[in-house]
Order: structure tokens, then sequence, then C-alpha cells
């Protein structure tokens, strides 16, 4: 299975963060606490995903990946493509409906959307691998698919309209994928220059910026929210 670009860790930890009254002329501190979560009786698990209710997704198995739900305070409820060999799921909105991407029976890599516990398949038209990797609370999903020359190419699905709306970007000779979308419609994502550079991108109002941290050689945008609660997925 195609690995999405996301830099995480084999045992996902959660982070809650909250903010400490202090004294006069105090600053104020901010306190972590920290939760392993891993799937029961596997030792590989990764969160990819969480909505405003603390809802969270994600998989488990490093050989053969099986999607899966995690609603606190220990409860997990798989989440699988319907005949499917694999999947990961990776988006989730406020309605707790999800997206992510799984492996069919022919070994072909397919995007989806579960909407209140329908599966649609998304694939962008003639193409035979697509991930969809962030999902809005309108139920438009940001993606990607890969051309024959195995370039990848971002792109937004309107479910409720069954569009598609290819991004081109003139600079990602090797190639790019959508991430995130919020509900102002405000994109995230990464690409890949001639050189083999990765920038990452915010598509807003209309307007195309590259975000580069500072003096780095490699940044990827992960994910666009409107919301500033729970974590990067």
């Amino acid at each position: 299975m195609k690995k999405i670009l996301f830099t995480l860790v084999m045992v996902a930890a959660l982070c809650l963060c909250g903010i400490a009254s202090t004294s006069a002329g105090e600053e104020e501190r901010f306190r972590f606490h920290f939760r392993t979560i891993s799937f029961p009786d596997d030792t590989f698990t990764q969160l990819l995903g969480i909505n405003d209710y603390e809802k969270i997704v994600g998989y488990h198995g490093a050989k053969f990946n099986k999607g899966f739900d995690f609603t606190f305070p220990n409860y997990f409820a798989p989440e699988n493509f319907p005949g499917s060999t694999q999947t990961q799921v990776i988006g989730i909105n406020k309605r707790g409906y999800t997206d992510g991407f799984y492996i069919d029976t022919a070994g072909t890599n397919r995007g989806f959307l579960d909407i209140d516990g329908t599966f649609t398949t998304v694939d962008f038209p003639d193409t035979k691998l697509n991930q969809l990797l962030g999902l809005n609370n309108f139920e438009q999903a940001a993606g990607y698919y890969a051309d024959a020359a195995g370039i990848d190419h971002p792109y937004i699905y309107d479910y409720k309209g069954g569009v598609f709306c290819a991004i081109t970007i003139p600079a990602a000779t090797g190639g790019a994928q959508a991430t995130g979308i919020n509900d102002k419609g405000s994109i995230s994502g990464f690409y890949i220059d001639s050189k083999g550079t990765n920038h990452g991108f915010l598509i807003a109002k209309g307007e195309f910026r590259t975000l580069d941290f500072p003096e780095s050689t490699f940044t990827q945008a992960l994910q666009s929210r409107r919301s500033r609660r729970g974590l990067r997925g």
C-alpha cells in the first residue's frame, strides 16, 4: 500500500493542551498530558484525523492496514471499506463522516468516503491510484491521484455535487497532494519542485501561497481546519 507522506510515530501519542492560570506577573504556562493509544493486541497504530468532538480515526497493522475510529476513553470501532484487503481512515468531520483510501481485491489503491455508514469509492476519472486525505463539514474532500508515470496530482471532490476539481501547480514538476480543506474552502497541501524539494502550500481566498518553514529544505502542510480544537492527524 502506498503510504501517505505523513511523519508519524508507530505508536501515536495523544496530546491534550490546556492553559493554566497563574498569579499576577507570571507568564501563562502550557501543560501537556500525553496518552499512548494502541489498538488492542497490535504493535502498530497510527492516528491520522480528529474532529471537534475528539473522535479520532486511523489504522493499525504494519503489514495489513485496517481502519478504525476511536472514542475516549478506550473504544475502538473497526472501519474498513467493504470487501477491501486494506483500509486507512484519514479525515473526519464534525458529523463523524470520514474519508481515506483502500486496496481492493485487484490490488488497486482507491479513495473513499464514508457518509453515515454508506461507503462510496472516489476515483478521479481514468486513474488507478487515489487517496482522500482531508474532509470538511460540507462533504468536500481533499486528495490526489497518481498518473501512469507515478506523478501525484491534487484535487478536491464535492460529494454532494459529485464534482472533481483538479488543482494545477506549475512548479510541481515532481508531483503534489492536497491534504486538507476547511469550511471556507481553503486548501492545504504540498508539492515537489524540479530539484526534488518539498514545499507546503495554501490556497485561500483565490490566492496560492507557498509555505516554507524558514531555512528549511523540506516543508509539508498537512491539513487546513477552521477550528483550533484537536490536533493534526
